[in-house]
């Protein structure tokens, strides 16, 4: 019978090999990975070691784009042990292929569609999500996994992928509050495969522009609105999508709205507070946004405001620190 100390030295013994496995599959290092299997089975292996999140190495090396270490596994195991192994959730619900669409490796675009093709090899599905409506689609839009996204617009039934709804909204609401460089290219792939995403609302009521402006993601929101998204609706305390985009100082938001009617139209409203979209980009400091607004180029006038607006707030916050004489 193992002592305690015996018992310790083997769980010790497990944890790093559990620790070599994640790290190998996370690397794409193909000969650690096989050592790390310590003679098991590949499938025994991926199926009986999770981390705490309940991830498996199938999730680590779908995560980073493991090429080398994917194609390993899809050669040593049958037909029915992947088709377990890629349907594998961890404690969110998260399978490989969402790992995948996640986008965290640093690796290029070709890596990303090599390591989707095994995961579709290994019998890889579109439908499942995750607890709060997640799929892999929704994922691959906020982190621009383009060969994933065009995987799923081949789809017979892609419409009914593009209209599924997380707790954050549709795919177009999650490719909208992303800052990454892509994103302004998914909006467009998106909106072309189903144009009338532009007026689908999220979780929370709101239509993608507005998720867009609200997280200062100024490329998806010039792009929505050059796509002929509504620039029209109020939101609480008269806000526009202008006074939003002033405020924020996306100023290709700005200049994507001043080529319309409706969006000039925008840039005279007020806010209960009594301020347009000048008055906030003023106040700001955001010369660039006052310049667009005002339609001149030169920023003389644009700094002249912002300068008046300026001491306009000092001269209001000294007034109030300033008591009112007694009777």
């Amino acid at each position: 019978m193992p002592t305690a100390q015996q018992k310790q030295a083997a769980m010790h013994a497990e944890r790093q090999n559990l620790t070599q496995l994640f790290t190998t599959a996370s690397n794409d290092d193909l000969p650690g990975f096989i050592k790390a299997l310590a003679g098991q089975t590949v499938h025994s292996a991926v199926t009986g070691y999770l981390d705490g999140r309940r991830r498996s190495a199938l999730h680590f090396a779908a995560m980073h784009w493991s090429t080398r270490v994917l194609e390993y596994i899809e050669s040593e195991c049958d037909e029915k042990q992947l088709g377990e192994m890629v349907e594998m959730k961890d404690k969110e619900g998260v399978t490989p292929l969402m790992c995948l669409s996640q986008g965290v490796s640093g690796k290029n675009q070709s890596s990303l569609s090599s390591s989707l093709q095994l995961l579709q090899k290994m019998g890889c599905k579109p439908d499942p999500t995750t607890p709060s409506s997640t799929s892999a689609l929704h994922y691959a839009a906020s982190s621009c996994s383009l060969p994933v996204i065009k995987w799923y617009l081949s789809l017979p039934n892609a419409e009914v992928y593009l209209k599924m709804k997380s707790e954050a909204g549709t795919p177009l609401h999650w490719a909208a509050s992303s800052s990454h460089p892509l994103a302004p290219q998914v909006i467009k792939l998106l909106v072309s495969s189903l144009p009338a995403l532009l007026s689908s609302t999220g979780g929370n009521g709101l239509p993608a522009i507005v998720v867009a402006a609200a997280s200062s993601c100024d490329g998806t929101a010039a792009a929505l609105v050059d796509l002929g998204c509504d620039v029209g609706p109020l939101l609480t305390g008269g806000v526009t999508l202008a006074h939003i985009a002033a405020d924020n100082g996306l100023i290709n938001t700005l200049n994507s709205l001043m080529k319309s009617e409706p969006g000039r139209a925008l840039m005279q409203v007020k806010n209960e507070g009594g301020e347009t979209p000048l008055d906030l980009a003023a106040s700001q400091g955001y010369v660039g946004c006052c310049c667009v607004i005002m339609e001149d180029e030169d920023s003389t006038k644009a700094e002249k405001l912002i300068e008046e607006k300026k001491n306009e707030e000092a001269s209001e916050k000294t007034s109030k620190k300033t008591p009112e004489p007694l009777p």
